[in-house]
């Protein structure tokens, strides 16, 4: 067996070890309408090289792609939000640099060993964490930006001993101006995960502006809040 097509109707109902050990297997499609994969679905499938997925998939289970050293991941999907244990361990080609802004928890040793991976860039603030050996042994890993405060995600650097955090500093923000609920003037900070700054105004009207070249008052900007995992600056 080299290939294999799951049809949206059976996704859960081909139980745990489906496809364990089926180390012939080289790529997987699953159909659309698929949510999620079960446990140790292609345990030590290690021929695996090629997973495609619907935009419908929201949840990758445990020792899921467990040790399929030649999968060739480079993203994931986009409706993610569980990176569950194991999940993919040793996947050493895996290449990918983002996590979806989807994404609710990475559990323990869900990228252990992913030697593929370089950066990682994470677009929201998973409100179950990331386990302290998430990225145990990504030994090529050296850079990790979120959009969120040191301190504010527990278990930094999560197992990524080689990787430098870059963590975005939220501020409030002043010098906001708006004619004809326009937003013409901004004062505030450089976001290092946000190239653009969403701004509801005074209206409730939403406006974009660039982020960049942005500066601030005094050092201390007051007058509206920032959320960090949405980049909606909204007037107080």
């Amino acid at each position: 067996l080299e290939s294999v097509r799951i049809p949206a109707m059976e996704t859960n109902a081909m139980g745990n070890h489906a496809f364990s050990d089926c180390t012939s297997l080289k790529r997987v499609e699953f159909a659309s309408g698929s949510v999620c994969t079960t446990n140790y679905a292609f345990y030590n499938c290690t021929a695996l090289e090629e997973v495609v997925f619907p935009p419908t998939f929201e949840n990758i289970y445990i020792y899921s792609f467990y040790n399929c050293k030649n999968l060739r991941l480079t993203e994931l999907p986009r409706q993610l939000q569980t990176l569950a244990g194991y999940a993919y361990y040793n996947c050493v080609l895996a290449s990918f640099s983002y996590l979806p802004d989807t994404i609710t928890g990475v559990y323990d040793h869900a990228l252990q060993n992913c030697t593929g991976l370089t950066e990682l860039r994470f677009h929201s603030t998973p409100e179950n964490g990331i386990d302290s050996t998430a990225f145990q042994d990504c030994s090529n890993l050296s850079d990790i930006y979120v959009p969120w405060a040191q301190g504010a995600i527990s278990n930094a650097p999560w197992g990524a001993t080689n990787a430098t955090i870059h963590y975005s500093t939220v501020y409030a923000a002043t010098g906001i101006t708006f004619q004809d609920s326009v937003l013409i003037n901004i004062t505030a900070t450089t976001f290092d995960c946000k190239t653009i700054l969403k701004v509801i105004d005074q209206d409730s009207y939403q406006t974009t502006g660039e982020a960049t070249g942005l500066t601030w008052s005094a050092g201390t900007l007051t007058g509206a809040t920032m959320d960090a995992s949405t980049g909606v600056l909204t007037l107080s």
